[in-house]
């Protein structure tokens, strides 16, 4: 009876174990599947942005060389310098995903702004409220993502020259708003970049839409709830992830 006990024993013990270097190895596997997609999203919104300035910079370029030879030549410089940046970042983004880059939002947001602005020409009006001090940084990649996607979309697919732009806190939330003046779309297609966007705002528990119409531009709505989070071993603070 007892080596009957004992050997049931043994034999759950081994089958457990079993089951725990299966679950470790799929959590493995899951891990190593979300880094995997992290980096390409990472690489693709880059990517993306960084072309579309590119491409207006060189066009710039072509149209002055005939008017402004140096003027032209300028352009061309600092569509280079564009594509050297991006490299960086791109190797910057392969290496150091896990650095909280976007500690201070509002000044990326800004900066980046500034940038697509100096490179392509478009203007863009931007009302970034006062934002919680206690963001994560989950939060504060996908807002920083959600704009350069914006902003690339609509200047690739819309022609849009101009943008409204607007992130506040209103009551329990988190409003993303982005408004281009392109030529609008009857129906919007979820490429690539809005499908990855739309995952990783409903990961944190928020919702996206793209409303447009022909001749009357395209509105980006984020909508990101704060929920609690257990942040150290004894208090607990509004935010997620």
């Amino acid at each position: 009876m007892k080596e009957n006990l004992e050997q049931q024993v043994e034999e759950r013990t081994r089958s457990l174990e079993r089951s725990m270097r299966e679950t470790s190895a799929a959590l493995a596997e899951a891990s190593v599947y979300e880094e995997r997609n992290r980096i390409a999203q990472e690489i693709h919104d880059i990517v993306g942005h960084t072309l579309t300035s590119t491409i207006l910079q060189i066009e710039a370029g072509k149209r002055l060389l005939y008017k402004d030879m140096q003027g032209g030549v300028q352009r061309l410089n600092e569509a280079q310098d564009l594509v050297r940046h991006s490299l960086n970042e791109i190797r910057g983004s392969v290496h150091m995903l896990k650095e909280d880059k976007y500690a201070d939002l509002a000044n990326m947001l800004h900066e980046l702004i500034r940038d697509t602005e100096r490179n392509t020409g478009v203007i863009i009006h931007a009302a970034i409220h006062d934002l919680p001090e206690w963001l994560s940084t989950a939060y504060k990649k996908t807002i920083y993502h959600a704009l350069q996607e914006g902003l690339t979309n609509g200047i690739r697919h819309g022609g849009s020259k101009e943008f409204h732009f607007s992130l506040m806190p209103v009551g329990d939330r988190l409003e993303f708003r982005l408004q281009d003046y392109g030529i609008g779309a009857r129906m919007i297609v979820m490429g690539f970049g809005l499908k990855a966007m739309r995952e990783r705002v409903e990961q944190l528990g928020g919702s996206l839409s793209v409303d447009s119409r022909p001749g009357q531009g395209c509105m980006l709505r984020i909508d990101l709830p704060y929920q609690m989070q257990w942040i150290g071993e004894k208090e607990w603070k509004k935010s997620r992830l």
